[in-house]
């Protein structure tokens, strides 16, 4: 959206200059001597080509504007259209129009884009300091982490027709899901080359384009190979053309996210009540609590899961109290010998 060039960088060099000696610019390159103010579109666009310059993703860009977007429409209700207009009252304004309007992780995700905004102008000399420099980030409220439970998991796998490929497909997708704890997003970006069937693993293009590693079980394995076959029958009757991707739709062409989200809304409407939201995101949850919950370390789920910051991954370790008497019995060291391990 915002490609990174050698006249991009000019064009924030000269803007910078512009601004230092009391010029303004109209558009490129074109300057004109004046008092002129720096709009605030000016700035957002000065701000995402250096974030792009960084080789940021594109959506981790669209992240970007989406949040600046929010404030740039609530000082444009306040008829601010300048950087110097804008002060640490205008922001709390802003923050506390935000609250309740948005969940707490949104809420500090637009604070923490913002302050980086401004960080950027000041930085570069466009603005004297930061307005946010001694606003604290905003509290997130504890997050319950929900999961499937066991009844759920088994009408979820029980839903499918098997001997339909498309009801095969779906159910693929859910042993998927659950068998890995990969993202919406992850599951339908997999490409048919990403498997490493002899090592038994999978590779993922997680948050930020980056990658990583994960182990597929011996159950997951026989599920995706039976898929495979399935998938290549149904495109040679239908004369298709193959797809890179694992999952396609019933036209032969790549699944979408929205495409997985309208099976979920079908799941959900096929019963009267779950334990929780139906969603993939959901089966997140599911994978790594039960990975927790049957023994596997916050070490080795964090890796799977792809979470740069452990934190987010002892989310998951917050089980309930039928979850901790469990874990008492399998583990606690008075009534289970296992412990004399030396």
């Amino acid at each position: 959206m915002y490609p990174f060039s050698f006249i991009n960088i000019l064009d924030i060099v000269v803007k910078v200059i512009c601004i230092s000696l009391k010029y303004t610019f109209t558009s490129g390159l074109v300057l004109i001597k004046g008092e002129k103010e720096v709009n605030l579109s000016e700035c957002r666009d000065i701000y995402l080509k250096k974030c792009n310059a960084k080789n940021l993703s594109i959506q981790t860009l669209h992240n970007y504007e989406y949040c600046l977007k929010t404030f740039f429409d609530f000082c444009d209700k306040r008829n601010i259209v300048s950087i110097n207009q804008i002060n640490q009252f205008i922001i709390i304004d802003f923050m506390n129009s935000i609250n309740g309007k948005y969940s707490s992780i949104t809420v500090k995700d637009k604070f923490i884009v913002l302050k980086a905004f401004f960080n950027c102008l000041t930085d570069i000399g466009i603005i004297d300091c930061n307005p946010m420099e001694r606003m604290s980030r905003p509290k997130v409220t504890k997050k319950i982490i929900y999961s499937f439970s066991k009844n759920d998991i088994k009408d979820i796998m029980s839903s499918f027709d098997k001997t339909d490929f498309i009801g095969y497909r779906n159910y693929t997708i859910m042993n998927v899901l659950f068998g890995t704890g990969i993202r919406k997003s992850e599951l339908v970006n997999i490409q048919l080359n990403d498997f490493d069937w002899g090592d038994n693993s999978l590779k993922i293009y997680g948050k930020g384009s980056k990658e990583r590693i994960i182990p597929i079980g011996y159950n997951l394995q026989r599920i995706i190979l039976s898929y495979n076959r399935k998938r290549k029958e149904y495109l040679a009757e239908h004369k298709y053309d193959n797809s890179i991707k694992l999952f396609i739709n019933r036209y032969g062409r790549p699944l979408s996210k929205g495409g997985v989200s309208a099976i979920f809304m079908t799941l959900k409407n096929s019963k009267k009540s779950w334990s929780t939201r139906v969603s993939a995101h959901t089966f997140r949850h599911t994978f790594a609590k039960m990975f927790l919950l049957n023994g596997g370390d916050l070490f080795s789920l964090q890796r799977i899961l792809g979470h740069e910051d452990i934190s987010i991954t002892r989310l998951y370790v917050d089980l309930n109290i039928s979850e901790l008497k469990i874990q008492n019995e399998k583990y606690n060291p008075l009534d289970n010998t296992r412990w004399q391990y030396y």
